[in-house]
């Protein structure tokens, strides 16, 4: 149940037209070009080319608005700690290319795709994809090569199980080529990506819910009653098995910035069982239970857990980037909150952990969000606003953004550049107050980054 080192297969000449890495990574570049197509035409096609090693693996498929994450970590870590090799597959990441394509064995140690494994499928892929075009089918979008070189690198690891997180939606999202599931994962599903996936709940819940596979396993978190509608509708037509987790069944929840603590008893469990997770927010009690469901329905079908795997599984995961501290004396809290959900959540966990403290927030967000409902479900529990503007075409420019937060805070500074707002932060807050960075993912790498430059130069 450890990473093996595979041997590439150019090392033997088996294919033409290697790239290195540094190459492959231009490839990628040069195909954002194709943009983000939801549809299974292609990726099918680009899969049976490649011998569709995703038929030799078996699937966790994570589908939903917020929560995939954390859902995903959890899940993860159980399975390795029963002693299976696990793969994970996650979108967006933080901090570097290949997070993307993950592993986790017993040891609960993480590593990444290698940099040689990645140069050699994208060359495999490349190749395939040049023939395609050739014979006139459309190029490949990044996001099918990667989940192609993801199927690739899993079925090259033999993983037992892989947990396999959607893109965007899920009916049409390129992971739902995946045939053998072992169960269908739903977390909290809420308005996002309506230009791709429908303007009402009802619609989102529909594209989500389409990763469900006839006579499968399905289980979803506590959602909303028009949502929870498509879900069962969905169930029926497949003949499927649903399970949604019961946050009524959630007791004496203790919320503190060095964990959270819980007592949950399913209906399938024997008695009530009390657990700890280091990952912060109000929403992770919640997310939590959401795999103790999902890890209880695949023991049903023959999976080795015990309890003790789940009790140290959630007590032991991790996902960055989701309310985390990364720096101390003041506190530094990064969160990716870029939704209507995710904000509302965000809101919940400043006021369980700030109450009573003096709140800074370094703020960035994509111009195609709902960025108006982000800043007023978050601003009411903040004194001061940095408006910045991530490195991203898509990013919203932190004047626009700055304006509009002026909507929801007397006091907001332009402050353009996530390094300018962390400087501005970091002279006005005292040891006791709070920094809150949120918005994009996308440029909160940039933050981390800037304390670990902080961290060398004060060491010289």
């Amino acid at each position: 149940m450890k990473i093996e080192k595979v041997k590439s297969k150019y090392q033997d000449g088996e294919y033409e037209n290697i790239m290195s890495y540094e190459q492959a990574m231009a490839y990628m570049d040069k195909a954002g070009q194709y943009g983000s197509v939801l549809g299974l035409e292609n990726i099918t096609e680009l899969m049976r080319r490649l011998g569709n090693p995703e038929e030799r693996l078996k699937f966790v498929h994570i589908a939903g608005t917020n929560g995939k994450g954390s859902v995903g970590a959890y899940i993860t870590a159980i399975l390795a700690k029963a002693g299976y090799l696990v793969g994970r597959y996650v979108s967006p990441v933080l901090f570097e290319y290949r997070e993307r394509i993950q592993f986790m064995g017993i040891d609960g140690n993480v590593f990444y795709i290698s940099e040689e494994k990645v140069a050699e499928h994208l060359s495999k892929i490349k190749n395939v994809i040049e023939q395609m075009v050739k014979e006139g089918k459309p190029h490949p979008t990044p996001f099918e090569i990667e989940t192609a070189m993801a199927f690739l690198e899993f079925a090259d690891q033999k993983c037992d199980i892989v947990v396999l997180e959607v893109g965007m939606g899920g009916r049409l999202d390129s992971t739902n080529v995946v045939k053998k599931v072992e169960c269908a994962v739903l977390t909290s599903i809420s308005m996002d990506h309506m230009k791709f996936l429908g303007s009402t709940l009802g619609e989102i819940a529909f594209e989500k819910a389409g990763i469900i596979k006839k006579n499968s396993l399905v289980v979803s978190s506590s959602q909303k009653e028009e949502v929870k509608k498509a879900i069962e509708k969905k169930v029926r037509e497949e003949n499927a098995r649903v399970v949604f987790a019961s946050y009524d069944d959630i007791k004496e929840m203790e919320y503190s910035l060095n964990g959270t603590t819980f007592v949950y008893k399913s209906p399938r469990m024997e008695k009530e069982e009390r657990i700890t997770t280091s990952l912060l927010g109000e929403y992770q009690p919640f997310n939590a239970v959401t795999a103790i469901e999902t890890i209880l329905s695949l023991k049903e079908i023959g999976y080795q857990i015990e309890w003790r795997h789940i009790v140290s599984g959630i007590e032991s995961a991790v996902w960055r980037g989701r309310f985390e501290i990364i720096h101390k004396n003041p506190i530094v809290i990064i969160d990716g909150a870029h939704n209507e959900g995710a904000s509302l959540s965000l809101r919940k966990s400043m006021e369980f952990y700030f109450k009573g403290k003096k709140v800074y927030a370094v703020v960035g967000i994509f111009a195609d969000k709902d960025y108006s409902t982000i800043l007023k479900n978050t601003l009411g529990c903040v004194d001061k606003v940095y408006a910045i503007q991530p490195n991203n075409v898509r990013a919203l420019v932190s004047s626009e953004l700055a304006e509009e937060a002026r909507n929801y805070c007397s006091s907001v500074v332009d402050a353009k550049t996530a390094k300018q707002a962390m400087n501005l932060a970091l002279k006005e807050a005292g040891k006791d107050d709070i920094i809150i960075v949120y918005g994009s993912l996308s440029y909160l790498y940039e933050v981390v980054e800037y304390f670990q430059t902080r961290e060398k130069e004060n060491e010289r």
